[in-house]
C-alpha cells in the first residue's frame, strides 16, 4: 500500500530591503538629539533590523539610567516610504523625573561593619541613583573578598517616585576556614598540607592567610643512586 507523496509550496515574495534614511527623537529634554544618535548607533543606509532596532532603545535607556532617569521609558515607531525601501525611525523617550537616594538600607552583613560597606559604594545619601554608580558600587564590595555576592537594588522597584530607598544586599563567606590537602608525588614523596584563612578580621575586610605543608620522601623512591646515597 503506497502512500501518496504530498509537496507543500509557500510562495513568498520579500520585497525592498528597508533602509535607515533618518532618525529622530522626541521627548528628550534633558539630552541632544545629536548625543542620542551617537548612542543609538543606527547607521544611515544600512539594512532596518528589529534586534538593531531593540538595542537603540536599550542603550539609550541606560544612557538614562547613568544621569539619574531609573524611570526613563524608550519606545519606538517606523515611517515607511510609499515603496517601502527607507524607513525613518523615530525614537519617544518618557524621561520623568530624577530618582535620588533618600535612604541607604544594608541586608545580610551580620560579621560586617556597615560602615565599611557604606565607605566601598560610589553614591551617599542624597545623591542621583545613577547605573554606572551602582556597577562600580557591586565591584567594590565584590573586590573586598568577603562576599559572595553583592547587590545594590531600589527598593520596590515597581513603584516610581522622586526619592527612593536603596537596598544593599550581600551574602557573606564564613569568616575562618580550614583546607587540609593530602598527596603523593615521585619527587616529594607523601605530603600533608593544610591552608588557613580568616576572611573578616575585626569585621573590617581584613584577610589573613596561613599556608603550611610537610613532606617524606623514603629511600626506596629515590631513583639516582648519588641521590640515594647523599
Amino acid at each position: 500500500r503506497c502512500s501518496p507523496n504530498i509537496t507543500l509550496r509557500l510562495p513568498m515574495q520579500l520585497g525592498p530591503v528597508t533602509r535607515v534614511w533618518d532618525v529622530a527623537f522626541e521627548g528628550n529634554r534633558h539630552a541632544t538629539g545629536k548625543d542620542l544618535a551617537e548612542v543609538a548607533k543606527l547607521e544611515m543606509g544600512e539594512p532596518l533590523g528589529l534586534e538593531a532596532l531593540e538595542e537603540s532603545k536599550k542603550r539609550i535607556a541606560e544612557y538614562y539610567q547613568d544621569r539619574g532617569y531609573a524611570y526613563v521609558d524608550v519606545a519606538s515607531e517606523i515611517d515607511l516610504s510609499p515603496d517601502k525601501s527607507r524607513a525613518r525611525v523615530r525614537f519617544i523617550v518618557t524621561e520623568r523625573d530624577l530618582v535620588f537616594i533618600d535612604e541607604i538600607e544594608i541586608e545580610g552583613a551580620k560579621r560586617t561593619d556597615h560602615s565599611l560597606i557604606l565607605r566601598r559604594l560610589a553614591f551617599k545619601k542624597g545623591d542621583v541613583y545613577s547605573r554606572e554608580k551602582v556597577r562600580v558600587s557591586e565591584e567594590r564590595l565584590a573586590t573586598l573578598g568577603t562576599f559572595a555576592s553583592a547587590s545594590v537594588t531600589l527598593a520596590e522597584p515597581e513603584v516610581v517616585s522622586r526619592k527612593k530607598r536603596v537596598i544593599v544586599r550581600v551574602a557573606e563567606y564564613a569568616s575562618q576556614y580550614i583546607d587540609p590537602k593530602v598527596g603523593f608525588s615521585t619527587g616529594e614523596g607523601v605530603r600533608f598540607g593544610f591552608e588557613y584563612g580568616h576572611r573578616n578580621i575585626a569585621s573590617l575586610g581584613i584577610s589573613l592567610t596561613l599556608r603550611i605543608q610537610l613532606s617524606y620522601l623514603f629511600d626506596f623512591m629515590i631513583l639516582d643512586s648519588d641521590v640515594e646515597e647523599n
